[in-house]
């Protein structure tokens, strides 16, 4: 993960080289990255590359004294809009109790939080912190590290380390359907979340049935955002509630009226609304989609079997209608069997930040497209310049292009519109590319199947890209 990239370098940074003209603490191993070290500057900014950003350092030492004992020492730093995360680190020879600093790290509006005697670092987001800090968007302006010299009995350099990363629009995988102890799941909120780490994904939301009680929990789980989800849960269907801890007052739904009534309470209190597996056979959707209001439609749930066809086959229907519906996917693990598990199936989101309010943006745009597992893809599908779920302009011509990694010889790519299957391909390696010019039409969206799954399963369902002025 990025973070743990940054925790690696870090570790790396930290072998205190001071430039006695400049004041600079820096290492040896930037020291040489000339070209990164201002000279007259009182920080030194490093570079890595992350999920396609850059993170800026900035890094100071200073040399505390016996008689600063008792004292607090601010090493100031300003941070620049369109930070998404901060990590703060402070590197010195801790000897309990002879020589003891515990830092404590503030923003514009105060206190985020400080580090007991064993603790000399921390991260901090919008959606997540480090236990003890407060998860809140980092603001632009000022920021100290506060250094408390708790135990100073000979003169020490202490290193203060700020790595900053920015806000960029990346790719994240994601498992908007699971379930814990807090309904019928087998594993508790944390087993989840742990496991659904260890699956390789990034975004998760727990939508046990008709309950909040799983919504509350603190942020603290790094590089892994939690939202809140429900998953409304009647005899007339079952749909999911993501983004809002409490979005209803209550579940019971006797008749479609209260149903549509329910939708409409969700959706006006900023749930995204989800109409899942809807060609279940006993939990499929039951009240219709012409006068409900809902964001996308879960044609993916778990393993695939003849009911995601039922699924796929609904939302192709509302496609070649003229509706603009995304698709998602979601594993609805309850717990580990055979072929159910966590990000299987996983969606792909690009995301323009790593924060709550910009996941529940993608996916209502359809920027998303599903996996099998959360290790198949990349895949790229654009129409001149749109992207999945956004609309090429009216153009004399219009050239498709589309990359799919991670494949199989033998792997089928299906291109698909309003009027059913357009071309395929049979993919030879890994990864296939092709630009090829289309006709007009009201979309198109990518399928790849293989053959060696009993039926030829999916491995790959992309949101459609639209084209302007076929309707």
């Amino acid at each position: 993960s990025i973070l743990n990239d940054f925790t690696r370098t870090v570790h790396i940074l930290y072998m205190p080289y001071t430039d006695s003209a400049a004041g600079i603490g820096y290492s040896k191993a930037v020291a040489k990255e000339k070209s990164l070290l201002p000279p007259v500057s009182n920080c030194v900014w490093a570079a890595r590359k992350g999920r396609s950003k850059v993170t800026k350092e900035f890094r100071k030492t200073v040399r505390l004294l016996p008689q600063q004992k008792g004292t607090y020492v601010d090493v100031p730093f300003e941070v620049e809009p369109g930070v998404r995360s901060l990590t703060m680190r402070v590197e010195y020879p801790m000897v309990f109790p002879k020589c003891v600093v515990q830092p404590a790290l503030y923003g514009p509006n105060g206190l985020r939080g400080c580090c007991a005697v064993q603790k000399t670092g921390c991260t901090v987001s919008a959606e997540f912190a480090s236990p003890g800090f407060q998860a809140a968007p980092i603001e632009p302006g000022r920021w100290r590290v506060a250094l408390s010299v708790a135990a100073m009995q000979e003169e020490t350099e202490v290193s203060v380390c700020i790595a900053m990363e920015p806000e960029a629009p990346a790719w994240y995988k994601a498992d908007l359907h699971l379930h814990s102890c807090h309904s019928d799941g087998g594993y508790t909120a944390q087993e989840t979340v742990e496991l659904c780490r260890d699956a390789g994904l990034d975004i998760i939301a727990l939508t046990d049935h008709n309950s909040v009680t799983q919504n509350v929990f603190c942020k603290t789980e790094e590089g892994l955002l939690r939202m809140p989800g429900y998953e409304w849960t009647t005899r007339l269907g079952h749909a999911n509630f993501i983004g809002v801890e409490k979005p209803v007052r209550d579940f019971a739904s006797p008749t479609v009226e209260d149903a549509k009534r329910i939708l409409r309470e969700a959706h006006d209190n900023g749930a995204l609304v989800v109409l899942n597996h809807p060609g279940d056979r006993l939990g499929g959707w039951k009240v219709g989609t012409d006068d409900i209001p809902f964001d996308a439609y879960e044609i993916w749930n778990g393993p695939w079997r003849d009911t995601n066809d039922q699924s796929l086959a609904l939302w192709q229907e509302m496609l070649a209608q003229g509706r603009r519906i995304p698709a998602v996917g979601g594993s609805d693990t309850h717990r580990v069997i055979a072929a159910t598990k966590h990000g299987h199936p996983c969606n792909h989101l690009y995301v323009r930040r790593f924060a709550m309010d910009a996941v529940l943006e993608a996916i209502r745009a359809g920027h998303c497209y599903l996996t099998r597992t959360p290790g198949d893809g990349p895949v790229e599908l654009r129409v001149n310049e749109a992207m999945m779920g956004d609309t090429a302009a009216e153009a004399p011509r219009y050239e498709l292009h589309f990359e799919a990694c991670g494949l199989s010889c033998g792997d089928e790519i299906l291109l698909i519109s309003e009027q059913g299957l357009v071309r395929k391909w049979t993919a030879s390696v890994s990864c296939e590319r092709r630009t090829l010019e289309v006709p007009p039409a009201f979309f198109y969206r990518l399928e790849v199947r293989r053959p060696s799954l009993r039926g030829g399963q999916p491995i790959v369902i992309t949101n459609p890209v639209y084209l302007a002025g076929s309707r």
